[in-house]
């Protein structure tokens, strides 16, 4: 009995300490600790003080974070924006300093976009573009350039710096570029040496040195003088024969001038289906009140290279003076191969309510397209009308584009417009500034922003954007088009055609640069034809940041017993199901020799 007696105190004292102990919950952080401040409790035991958890957050970073540029050249930055616990909302951009005078004299700079939405514990980018000027500032200083991120009364920056080079040195570029081109036909660009910080001096033009077989090329002339602060051209002819199978082309142009070496890469398109056009209509559907005006964009677009004039015909509009009429100007587009042209069709409502439609019929010789549009006719009221500028826009998966919408007042009307935004198909992310917008009276106009962003993962192609204005029974759309762009990536060498000594070896820098803001790891993999040399590539597996360019070193080795001869040098990359190609020409000779600029083999990609 004793025994138990003593037990009993110890039993409820534990209790006690069971009761005052803080309770943690498994797979939790505590947001809670064991503070300075901890107040002693009942019995003696201490109580835990709480401190706060963190609160959401963003960072801001810039890749690269210093740039060289030549004067006159351009550099970018990716600006990447990273949610910290569950931050979510809308970042506005801004550039400090504002450069000190324009271009071209001074250095300028930009982002875009300009607003950035975080999803929770997600990354959104922007771009800085800073084009240098001819004069300021001077070669060797650096200016440092502030990108800020704000949301609310947080703010979050990174520093880019960049300086200009002093070096002499020339550029290059092809124009234009990229081009496309029917089977058995010719294309010429104009290949343009640029000198910088007053370069002066001849440049030797070289291409691939193959036979030929499905196209030929020939640069005239092979070697050009390149003035101090001046330029000079010469034209690359490309012809194809008609058995050139459809795909894209490249070839490679590059520029020595003793140890001073460019390329610059002529691209092509090969379509052989039959070339045509389409026509769209946006909106295909018109509202209009009475004694008003409404419009319809009428888009043609080029298919498969289609390229001349399409003439734009409508019905007759009829001619009693309360009758609903329309027109539609200009009546003629002329397309560009792959382009887009439009024309307006207007719409004048008559004095009594009424509904109809105008078919809009678009012919090129044979060819012949059509597209409706409906009308309906109401009574004047006092109304809105809804719109958005741009209203198509361009996206690479995995950034976002911003558009206007302007919400007007129609006979006098005054109110609260609420506004939704939706994506068809599903796969885009839309926000509005403002979930409403207060229009007054006087036709004035009331302005919000809609924020598109995609994923690395959205699946590319057309999509539609529609914004909807409603207050009380009156509702009205505006309509974007969106075009989502695949991440991708290109591939190119600096030497497009090298010359070994037999016995020796020789190298080329393979550069891949990201399209679309592809982000990703890439494997590089060699082949030669016919045997004979090898190829080693280093390193042969890359890392692309979006937005991004990464180098490796191929080089190609022989033996005393190797051949002399031409041999092809195909350079793979892959990454997951997209891939490309470069080729490069080496020549093996005793004694040394050089290649010169000729016909040859389509370089695929």
């Amino acid at each position: 009995m004793s025994f138990r007696i003593k037990i009993l105190p110890l039993v409820g004292l534990l209790l006690l300490v069971s009761f005052y102990a803080p309770a943690s919950v498994p797979g939790t952080a505590p947001c809670s600790q064991l503070a300075s401040g901890a107040k002693y409790g009942f019995l003696g035991f201490l109580v835990p003080s709480a401190t706060a958890c963190p609160g959401p957050e963003f960072t801001v970073t810039a890749n690269p974070s210093s740039l060289t540029i030549n004067p006159g050249a351009t550099g970018t930055s990716t600006i990447a924006l990273t949610s910290l616990n569950g931050f979510s909302g809308t970042v506005s951009l801004s550039t400090s300093p504002s450069p000190t005078c324009p271009s071209p004299n001074c250095s300028t700079w930009s982002i875009n976009p300009t607003s950035v939405t975080l999803p929770p514990n997600g990354t959104a980018g922007s771009t800085l573009t800073i084009t240098a000027g001819t004069s300021s500032p001077t070669p060797g200083n650096w200016v440092n350039v502030t990108v800020s991120g704000t949301r609310g009364n947080l703010t979050r920056s990174a520093i880019v710096k960049f300086t200009i080079s002093s070096t002499p040195d020339f550029t290059m570029s092809a124009n234009p570029n990229p081009q496309t081109i029917q089977p058995g036909a010719t294309a010429t660009y104009t290949i343009l040496g640029t000198s910088i910080n007053g370069f002066t001096g001849t440049v030797s033009l070289q291409t691939p040195f193959m036979p030929c077989s499905t196209y030929c090329w020939f640069v005239d002339p092979t070697v050009v003088n390149v003035p101090a602060g001046g330029n000079t051209t010469s034209t690359l002819t490309i012809t194809t024969t008609t058995g050139i199978k459809p795909g894209n082309y490249q070839i490679p142009v590059l520029g020595f001038s003793g140890s001073l070496s460019h390329q610059v890469t002529a691209y092509f398109t090969v379509v052989s289906s039959t070339p045509d056009f389409s026509i769209t209509a946006n909106p295909a559907s018109l509202q209009v009140q009475t004694g008003t005006t409404s419009t319809s964009t009428v888009a043609v677009t080029s298919i498969n290279g289609f390229a001349g004039n399409v003439s734009l015909r409508v019905p007759a509009s009829p001619l009693c003076p309360a009758c609903t009429g329309w027109a539609i100007n200009p009546w003629t587009v002329t397309l560009s191969p792959n382009g887009t042209a439009t024309s307006t069709l207007t719409i004048y409502a008559g004095g009594n309510p009424t509904s109809g439609s105008v078919t809009v019929n678009a012919t090129s010789g044979n060819l012949s397209h059509t597209v409706t549009v409906s009308y309906t006719i109401v009574s004047r009221s006092s109304d809105f009308t809804i719109s958005a500028t741009p209203s198509i826009l361009g996206i690479p998966a995995g950034s976002c584009a911003t558009s206007t919408v302007t919400v007007t007042s129609v006979n006098s009307f005054n109110g609260t417009v609420s506004l939704t935004s939706s994506s068809s198909p599903t796969g885009l992310t839309t926000t509005l500034g403002q979930s409403s917008v207060v229009v007054p009276a006087g036709g004035n106009a009331t302005t919000t922003t809609l924020t598109i962003c995609t994923t690395p993962s959205t699946p590319s192609g057309p999509y539609s954007i529609t914004v909807t204005g409603t207050s009380g029974t009156l509702s009205h759309v505006a309509n974007i088009s969106v075009t989502v762009a695949a991440p991708n990536f290109s591939i190119s060498a600096s030497a497009g055609n090298i010359t070994i000594d037999q016995g020796s070896s020789g190298t080329s820098t393979i550069n891949v640069t990201s399209l679309n803001g592809f982000a990703g790891t890439i494997s590089l993999s060699v082949s030669i034809s016919p045997s004979g040399p090898t190829g080693v590539i280093s390193p042969s597996n890359i890392t692309l940041q979006g937005g991004g360019t990464a180098d490796s070193v191929l080089t190609v080795s022989t033996t005393a017993a190797t051949p002399q001869g031409s041999y092809v040098v195909t350079v793979t990359a892959t990454s997951g199901s997209i891939t490309h190609t470069v080729t490069i020409g080496v020549s093996l000779v005793d004694p040394p020799g050089s290649g010169g600029g000729g016909g040859g083999k389509a370089f695929r990609t």
